[in-house]
């Protein structure tokens, strides 16, 4: 018969010291070791790509995946995006310095109309600015592995003035029936929606939607 089965106060603490370090070597186990091994691994793919430059790095356009291509190929199908002259210039000198200065007297006349107060003007003006850089997201589930064009205006002599615009136009909401927020509200809608006999559902991929809406109509519907 067991009559007490307490342990004594040295016991307590010894076990209590054996728990303290199970607890201290998993934590070690299970989190630093890991991460030190993600660490090596981030170096050695730096290392790799710097010492082949003829390979490059790119995010792809769907699938939140890394890929690697041919530099060639990927500079052929960049130039080959900048070749169209319907949407591209070939400019004979650097225009962001004098786009950079009407900004900035946009910004004055905003001022002075009483649009932006005098205390946010560091917040829209932009110095030492630089020209919006191209880059392509491959598109893996399409074939030929095309290129989605976009361009990065971080730092450019709009960029201020973009964010005031999206400020404005925040509180307009969304477009009520035609519009979804993202791709997890429209699955929660069309579970419920049912076709007539005679509807037919179509999805519709536009190429550069977004670059080839008029400009006019835009602003008339904005405004």
């Amino acid at each position: 018969m067991i009559v007490n089965n307490e342990p004594s106060r040295p016991h307590r603490a010894a076990i209590r010291a054996d728990a303290a370090t199970i607890i201290r070597n998993g934590i070690t186990q299970y989190k630093e070791r890991p991460a030190s091994q993600l660490a090596t691994a981030v170096r050695a793919a730096k290392s790799f790509l710097t010492d082949n430059s003829d390979i490059v790095l790119a995010r792809a356009d769907k699938g939140n995946v890394s890929v690697l291509m041919d530099r060639h190929d990927y500079d052929a199908k960049i130039n080959s995006l900048l070749a169209d002259e319907s949407v591209y210039k070939v400019r004979k000198s650097n225009p962001t310095s004098g786009l950079q200065d009407r900004c900035n007297k946009l910004v004055d006349a905003l001022i002075q109309g009483n649009h932006i107060p005098k205390a946010h003007e560091r917040k829209y003006k932009t110095h030492n600015a630089v020209a919006p850089k191209i880059y392509g997201l491959p598109k893996c589930h399409k074939d030929g592995v095309p290129l989605r064009p976009v361009v990065s205006c971080l730092g450019s002599p709009g960029l201020a003035l973009s964010r005031f615009v999206k400020e404005l136009l925040a509180p307009l909401g969304t477009l009520g029936d035609f519009d979804v927020t993202n791709s997890y509200s429209f699955q929660r809608e069309i579970v419920t929606f049912k076709l007539d006999p005679d509807e037919v559902m179509v999805s519709f991929d536009v190429v550069s939607l977004f670059t080839n809406v008029p400009l006019e109509i835009v602003v008339y519907l904005v405004m």
